[in-house]
């Protein structure tokens, strides 16, 4: 069963991630419902298999409400037994628990393993609550390229400004999330995803 891992735990999934990302396992902190997540902190969540440190996942929150998984490793010969997708699934549940709004993993298209992450992510559904974005860096910038004329044309008409996500304070960002979530179905309402 997957769980949060206290820094102490950590260590010994070490060997499940990178070299940099190991250095920095000793800060991790758990979650807790009651209160938020620091946005700099990092946060680990690690399965065994016949007591051996088998999966990890270095998670890290984001500004809104949101987790994004930085690295997910299965060690070598725990591979094949579904420990990715348990733990990707444990992952959705618990961000939901604990009031997150959204779960992202990016992961390279080139890479030996792509063929893996895209079979792990390939059963994603709609799911109230929870909404799962899989973008990769190459999609995301032709996604902003192909809007940017758009963008262009809204500001020169003067009745738009446009204002970064990250610049917005965290009282106007909720009550935009609001108002999308109360627009009639159509009106930039997507359905949430999961896993």
């Amino acid at each position: 069963m997957p769980h949060w891992l206290a820094p102490k735990q950590a260590r010994s999934f070490a060997h499940l991630t990178t070299p940099s990302l190991a250095h920095a396992l000793d800060g991790v902190v758990g979650p807790d419902a009651s209160s938020s997540v620091p946005s700099d902190a990092l946060m680990a969540a690690g399965q065994t298999f016949a007591g051996l440190p088998a999966a990890m996942a270095v998670i890290k929150p984001a500004p809104d409400p949101a987790l994004e998984v930085i690295s997910l490793v299965v060690a070598v010969p725990f591979r094949r037994l579904g420990l990715a997708r348990q733990l990707l699934l444990w992952l959705q549940a618990e961000a939901q628990r604990l009031g997150f709004t959204s779960l992202s993993l990016s992961y390279p298209l080139a890479h030996r393993s792509t063929a893996a992450m895209e079979r792990l992510t390939s059963g994603w559904q709609h799911s109230p609550g929870l909404r799962l974005v899989h973008l990769d860096r190459a999609a995301a910038a032709a996604l902003v390229q192909r809007l940017s004329p758009l963008a262009l044309r809204w500001l020169r008409s003067g009745r738009f400004s446009l204002v970064r996500w990250q610049a917005m304070g965290a009282d106007l960002r909720c009550r935009l999330e609001q108002r999308q979530q109360q627009a009639p179905p159509g009106l930039g309402q997507h359905p949430p995803i999961r896993l």
